[in-house]
């Protein structure tokens, strides 16, 4: 790796020695882009094999640099991401901020081509398989110029560094389930063969490069649809009712046609936490426009890159400031905003919160939050119209989770719960209004 980051020039100064990054090419130089990205990913696990073995005072020395870089602004995405990737083995943190910090950071757009793939493999090989498999689609959407080869060599480096096979191993000893790991070899192993195919030329596949990545996006998307069958999420629940209701209040509606609302995105690419995306299929699939709000800017401009092609709209707000001044009908609403407290929240996850609302995680302006978004909501909603509330839960009789004041007070206004399974509530609203 011929030359260094910032970061570890600085850190050599200091007498901590680690291997330096790829160089970047400037303006024509020839771009090996992929060798760069191979040698960022093994240069993420020299990182961690040279520090975690490291005296303690060394150790100290690059979390100390590292912090004060993060605190002032001066650390860059792809070293986030690297001692986000590696720090729970260098510092014993816990495990949950590391995926918190690169399912979340792999979306930057300051990442380089080859930075991209380098934490699209790191990821892959801890088997974060929706993190990886949205890298790949990145990398696939965003530079159109990649030839079939490299296509194949991309898909050939996710396919082998995954190494699925460990996951036919865990499901032999129930580690796993059985059928979801069969599943998900196969639509590894489809990826592999429509890459092989695509390499062979055909007249029909002259003139066609716009769309010749294509069928890969669409291997792509059937992987990230079996991976997001793993576990269950209140957002699973709330759109089956959509699909199960909508279609009798819009088989009726003659006014300015009616949107489905996420209020909290997606910020994190997880297996089977991924909501937006679900609700974005959900509003083509009933000829609804679609909008997702976000108190988090960075979140959103990820989102507004990823779904150019959509006629969707993104705001970057807070959701219940937003729906104060919505002037539109919405048919479904998904709230999933304001966190609730609890121990596993990252640093990175609360810092957001600490701009917006200026501290960190409260339950109180939780609950509140929900409670004000709800009382617009509540007004821009027809009757049958739906309104989902996730994190939400009954104990001891109680309400509790980020609808612990807005769930009582739509039950007060005649709303019917439909469902409130999996910690997530469903609610319809009843009466004749609209």
């Amino acid at each position: 790796m011929p030359a260094s980051s910032t970061l570890t020039e600085q850190l050599a100064t200091l007498g901590v020695h680690l291997p330096g990054w790829p160089k970047e090419p400037e303006g024509d130089e020839p771009d090996n882009w992929i060798e760069r990205g191979q040698a960022y990913a093994e240069g993420v696990r020299l990182w961690r094999a040279q520090l975690r073995n490291a005296p303690e005072s060394t150790k100290g020395v690059v979390d100390q640099l590292i912090s004060h870089l993060h605190d002032t602004g001066q650390l860059g995405v792809w070293d986030q991401l690297v001692y986000g990737a590696i720090k729970p083995e260098v510092q014993g943190s816990p495990d949950f901020e590391r995926w918190q910090a690169c399912t979340k950071l792999i979306r930057s757009s300051a990442l380089t081509p080859a930075q991209l793939l380098g934490i699209t493999l790191e990821v892959a090989r801890e088997q974060r398989l929706a993190a990886a498999t949205y890298g790949l689609k990145r990398l696939l959407k965003e530079h159109p110029g990649i030839n079939a080869q490299q296509r194949l060599q991309l898909c050939s480096e996710l396919v082998a560094t995954a190494n699925t096979s460990r996951l036919m191993a865990d499901a032999k000893t129930s580690a796993v389930d059985w059928n979801r790991a069969v599943e998900l070899h196969e639509q590894m192993a489809g990826l592999l063969a429509t890459a092989v195919a695509g390499e062979i030329p055909s007249k029909s596949s002259e003139g066609a490069q716009p769309t010749e990545g294509m069928p890969l996006l669409i291997e792509l998307d059937a992987i990230n649809n079996c991976l997001g069958s793993k576990g269950v999420h209140g957002h699973a629940v709330f759109i089956q009712i959509c699909r199960e209701k909508l279609p009798a209040l819009l088989q009726s509606w003659t006014g300015e046609r009616p949107w489905i609302v996420e209020v909290g995105c997606s910020r994190e690419i997880i297996e089977g936490q991924n909501s937006t995306v679900q609700l974005l299929t959900l509003a083509k699939e009933l000829e609804l426009p679609f909008a997702g709000i976000d108190l988090d800017q960075a979140n959103i401009e990820a989102l507004k890159r990823d779904y150019k092609d959509c006629d969707d709209t993104w705001i970057t707000g807070k959701g219940e400031e937003v729906l104060r001044t919505w002037d539109k009908p919405i048919a479904a609403c998904y709230m999933d905003a304001y966190d609730f407290w609890h121990a596993s929240h990252s640093g990175l996850r609360q810092q957001v919160y600490k701009e917006s609302y200026g501290s960190e995680i409260d339950d109180a302006q939780c609950h509140s939050m929900h409670l004000e978004a709800a009382c617009y909501c509540s007004d821009l909603i027809p009757s049958g119209g739906l309104l989902g509330l996730d994190d939400t839960w009954m104990e001891n009789d109680i309400w509790e989770g980020k609808g612990a004041l807005a769930l009582p007070w739509l039950l007060d206004q005649g709303w019917q719960l439909l469902s409130a399974a999996n910690r997530g509530t469903v609610l319809l609203k009843t009466g004749s209004r609209q």
